[in-house]
């Protein structure tokens, strides 16, 4: 696990960032695929903001069920990582608290978010496509953890 926080981003100086904590889970398949969910904006790990009163464990389980379909269960913590994003629903600068997971598929649904279409990619294609430098650094440490 990396202890640091890492910086992800073009870093604004004239631009105030609002914190936005959030859970992330890196799960990849037994043929060491990657799950991750497309929207209009890119491609993503599963995962998204905190809702009031929830952590970051308790984000990434309920994100990857809204949004892709999976109910997981997180193993180890792999790091906390800080994106720098313009979020356009909320018309702010965002510093995104990333905290990422290793997890596990233990359910699968056919229902997700609508606006989410969901894929199981190669690791090199998911760091090709991954829109946050943040996600990419996150299946790294995933690959270190489990060689």
């Amino acid at each position: 696990m990396s202890e640091a926080v890492r910086e992800f981003g073009q870093r604004d100086p004239s631009v105030t960032y609002h914190l936005r904590p959030g859970g992330y889970a890196v799960v990849r398949n037994t043929a060491g695929d990657v799950l991750l969910g497309i929207t209009h904006e890119g491609v993503f790990l599963p995962g998204g903001g905190q809702d009031a009163g929830e952590g970051p464990e308790q984000a990434a389980v309920r994100e990857a069920w809204e949004e892709c379909g999976y109910r997981v269960r997180l193993g180890p913590m792999l790091g906390v990582a800080d994106e720098l994003v313009y979020v356009i629903e909320e018309s702010r600068h965002c510093r995104k608290r990333c905290t990422f997971f290793i997890a596990h598929v233990i359910e699968q649904d056919a229902a997700k978010a609508p606006d989410h279409e969901v894929a199981w990619m190669p690791v090199a294609e998911a760091q090709r496509r991954l829109r946050d430098g943040s996600q990419r650094w996150a299946i790294d440490l995933a690959l270190q953890a489990t060689s």
